[in-house]
This record gives structure tokens, sequence and C-alpha cells, in this order.
């Protein structure tokens, strides 16, 4: 597993990219993250490999960085920078 950061404003396009390329959401969970900010969390499956988005706004900044398996990881940086 690798982590890779992600500019947290592209999170929202990751999510319909990850759908149109096939990507099956396994699980999508959201909340609050600590006491001012919230987050949410999704897993993607293709195949045997998994991509995790955890994505946080606490006190008005974001951040997001992914959990890529390492079969996934080539697929997921040419999505990041092809079609984000």
């Amino acid at each position: 597993m690798t982590y890779v950061d992600l500019n947290a404003v592209l999170a929202d396009r990751l999510q319909a990219v990850m759908i149109a390329e096939g990507w099956i959401v396994l699980n999508k969970e959201a909340g609050q993250v600590h006491i001012l900010g919230w987050g949410y969390t999704i897993q993607w499956q293709k195949a045997n490999e998994t991509v995790t988005l955890n994505y946080k706004e606490l006190q008005g900044k974001a951040q997001a960085q992914l959990l890529v398996s390492s079969g996934a990881l080539p697929e997921i940086e040419t999505l990041i920078n092809t079609r984000l």
C-alpha cells in the first residue's frame, strides 16, 4: 500500500472519474472530525486492487490522501495526472 497526497480540491472529481473507470464503491463513511471539522472515507475496488480516499476539512483547511494498493498505483497516478 502506498500513500498518495491529493489536492483536496480534486477529491469530488476523483469520485466521478473512479466510477467512470470501473471502480466499484465498497464502503463510504462520513462524519465529524474533531470538534470543528468533518470528513469522509471512500473505498473502491477493481479486480483485486483497492483505493481508499481519506478527506477531511478542519477549520477551513481541507486535506485529501489516497491509500493505494501497489497493483493499482500506475493506474491511479495516470488518472490523477490526465483526468483530474
